[in-house]
């Protein structure tokens, strides 16, 4: 329940994350297009992410462009975010900062998000993203702005 008594219900999101493990949720074309990593697990306040490292992302340098790791980890932010909405709920995102803290050539980068404070107006969350050895490749936060859900993604449709 709520502060306010009122009944929470996480159905509709709940779903679509487990959907999205599953592989039976329609994967969006842009997840391919910008080679974003699958969701791999979640519960409320966070959820984890694995990227084997495509050379195709390189930059001249030889390592993966910081572009593609913040692009990623918008992606968990994102993601995390919906372990925590209501049903009737949906989000934009007001503000993304990523930092960067050594670079990562290969292997495997690994994803973790967290809801750091979800209020009535605004959700936190923040991703940390780390190499095959544990250590920090960059970090990212996100505020994102909380909206009524007015799309109905079953249907493609708008409800009143």
């Amino acid at each position: 329940r709520s502060r306010r008594g009122a009944r929470i219900s996480m159905g509709f999101w709940s779903a679509r994350l487990d959907a999205m493990i599953a592989g039976t949720e329609g994967r969006a074309p842009f997840l391919d297009v910008l080679i974003l990593p699958p969701l791999v697990r979640w519960e409320p306040g966070k959820a984890w992410f694995e990227w084997p490292v495509d050379p195709r992302t390189h930059n001249y340098a030889g390592v993966v462009f910081g572009g593609q790791i913040a692009l990623m980890a918008h992606r968990a932010l994102a993601v995390t975010s919906i372990t925590k909405l209501d049903d009737h709920e949906h989000f934009t995102t007001a503000d993304l900062r990523t930092s960067f803290f050594r670079p990562i050539i290969d292997g495997t980068l690994y994803i973790e998000g967290t809801v750091v404070h979800k209020g009535r107006r605004t959700l936190h969350a923040e991703a940390g993203c780390t190499n095959g050895r544990g250590k920090l490749v960059a970090k990212a936060v996100a505020v994102q702005h909380l909206i009524p859900r007015t799309i109905s993604f079953d249907e493609g449709s708008f409800e009143d």
